[in-house]
């Protein structure tokens, strides 16, 4: 695995542009647009799912089956969450979010509109993800630039208690950011990633697949 301290460069992509499109777009593919009322239906859910009496949930919003939402949790109009997804209490989450099946968001969690969390995610105890972010997708490739990229990495990102993700970023699957790290905005993670404790990303930071940033430092490109 790499590990890095200081900074490095990588190839800037196109990609966030891409990633805010498919976000805009998402809601919108099942008809329901946060920006458009007339577009709103009422809210459903599936067999075995659990909703708190004090939690709120936004017109056109769909809750797959056997999920669990907490007491005073806040969800917005037309996001989508999956199958055996655990909110837990005072999570908030913006407008056009999807998150996806068996993942978990803390309590106190933030989640900023236009957002996807990919399946099996991890989100801790006050963490807050920004907005028209993408987290978990399978795998990014970084462009000819960058030397040998790792194939096929997949699994869940976890964030954890306390972290804080800017707008407009874009995070591989199986990576992990650290209690109390910080990224700014349009960072670009790749998959594997490790984000130690209290690190920091600078925004339109860009990071290849694999590499570790060790707790406490600062990481700008």
């Amino acid at each position: 695995m790499k590990s890095i301290r200081t900074k490095t460069l990588m190839t800037a992509l196109p990609l966030l542009a891409a990633v805010a499109a498919s976000n805009s777009a998402l809601a919108s593919t099942r008809g329901c647009d946060p920006t458009e009322p007339s577009t709103w239906g009422p809210v459903s859910w599936g067999a075995g799912t659990t909703i708190s009496e004090t939690a709120k949930i936004g017109a056109g919003t769909t809750i797959g089956k056997n999920a669990k939402i907490g007491a005073n949790v806040k969800i917005g109009a037309c996001s989508t969450i999956g199958d055996n997804v655990d909110i837990s209490q005072d999570a908030v989450i913006g407008d056009g979010v999807a998150i996806g099946e068996q993942s978990s968001l803390g309590g106190a969690s933030r989640v900023g509109r236009w957002t996807r969390i990919g399946p099996g995610s991890m989100i801790g105890n006050k963490a807050v993800i920004g907005s028209r972010n993408q987290l978990g997708k399978n795998h990014v490739w970084f462009g000819p630039k960058i030397p040998n990229p790792t194939p096929n990495i997949t699994g869940p990102v976890k964030v954890g208690d306390g972290a804080i993700l800017g707008d407009e970023s874009f995070i591989g699957a199986n990576t992990q950011i650290g209690e109390s790290a910080t990224a700014g905005d349009h960072v670009v993670i790749g998959a594997g990633v490790t984000i130690g404790r209290n690190g920091a990303l600078c925004d339109d930071a860009k990071i290849q697949d694999g590499v570790t940033v060790d707790g406490g430092h600062h990481f700008c490109n």
